[in-house]
């Protein structure tokens, strides 16, 4: 393999061993419902729970009605806790405030009270937390939770400062606040490669036909408005995640400009889609600009696949031709609709993975 570096990125030259075959998505698609939005930001409000108040109590038995002091401690209050879960891939059900269970007081007879429930909050894979205070935290497989506030101890019964001085204490004490936080949540979509280009280049259509992804498509400006991520797997049970982000326009003034491009900081590989039916080298030169301006210095040299979508329209053997002419680089024609040469990019995006793998980009 060769790699090539052509305006401070890497373009990837494909090498003529091709791995295993892919296996093209067959039968019923699944995704995520229509009705579940992907939301990757999100503010919210934590309190764990108080401690509760120690009770100030007296023991009467029979015959002896002076038994002393038994007032109980109060039970601790519950934390919030965020931790991973899977199967989630927005954060779209986290709430705008959380608080947890507040321990109860104590009981007469040395009895603590019950403290409160923990609280769990599932976010998905690759959520990072940002509070007031500036501290950031990342959760990943190898860390799968953290507690986001404490909860408060409970406070000591009467009980607690029996002492010989004091055979019939009653002070107490309160139970302790419980912490609480505002964070800032930010989800990084975690995928091993990312289908970036304009809006209306097909990059819907593509994810659909090379994976079991259910994109949203049509013939209108920003069919995507949220990133989607589909499955390939090959025939050696390895899984390849493929992300389509919303489209990217020359004046990122306007659109969605770079609100999604943060996405690319998990991505492996990128893939540049480009309409050979319309102008593919202005758009070429675009997506190299949108990533160029905003110094995105985490993408700079991962691995390009350049796709030229489209080649079945009349007017696409001529523009790749020249296309082919201004960048010099290996570029694959693609059809989402005849099917032309999906599996020569699957094989092709296997061979770049692997090589990603092994030198652990």
């Amino acid at each position: 393999m060769i790699i090539k570096r052509l305006f401070s990125s890497s373009i990837y030259y494909f090498s003529k061993s091709l791995p295993n075959n892919p296996k093209l998505p067959r039968g019923k698609k699944d995704s995520l419902s229509p009705s579940q939005f992907f939301v990757d930001h999100k503010t919210t409000r934590i309190k764990a729970g108080n401690g509760g108040d120690g009770l100030v109590s007296f023991m009467h038995l029979k015959g002896n009605e002076f038994a002393g002091p038994d007032g109980g401690d109060g039970g601790n209050g519950g934390h919030v806790i965020f931790k991973i879960e899977p199967g989630l891939k927005s954060l779209n059900k986290i709430q705008s405030m959380y608080q947890a269970e507040n321990g109860e007081e104590g009981q007469s007879y040395h009895m603590k009270g019950k403290s409160g429930q923990h609280l769990i909050i599932k976010v998905p894979v690759g959520t990072i937390f940002k509070s007031e205070t500036g501290e950031v935290h990342e959760l990943t497989e190898k860390k799968p939770m953290f507690v986001a506030a404490r909860g408060g101890a409970g406070g000591k019964g009467n009980y607690y400062y029996l002492s010989n001085e004091n055979r019939r204490p009653k002070q107490f004490e309160a139970g302790h606040k419980g912490e609480q936080f505002i964070y800032d949540l930010e989800l990084k979509l975690i995928a091993d490669a990312a289908l970036i280009g304009y809006p209306n280049v097909g990059k819907s259509s593509l994810l659909n036909a090379l994976t079991r992804a259910r994109a949203k498509i049509g013939d209108y400006s920003f069919t995507t408005l949220h990133p989607q991520v589909g499955v390939v797997e090959y025939e050696d049970f390895v899984q390849i995640s493929i992300a389509d982000l919303p489209g990217i326009l020359p004046d990122l003034t306007r659109g969605f400009g770079t609100k999604y491009l943060h996405h690319l900081e998990k991505c492996k590989i990128l893939v540049f889609v480009l309409d050979l039916s319309k102008n593919p080298h202005q758009e070429y030169l675009d997506m190299k600009n949108a990533l160029d301006t905003f110094d995105i210095s985490f993408v700079k040299n991962k691995p390009r696949i350049i796709v030229g979508h489209k080649i079945d329209d009349n007017a696409s053997e001529a523009n790749l031709n020249d296309l082919r002419s201004r960048i010099q680089v290996p570029i694959i024609p693609m059809s989402a609709e005849k099917k032309i040469n999906l599996t020569k990019f699957l094989k092709i995006l296997r061979d770049v993975y692997d090589n990603c793998e092994n030198k652990k980009i």
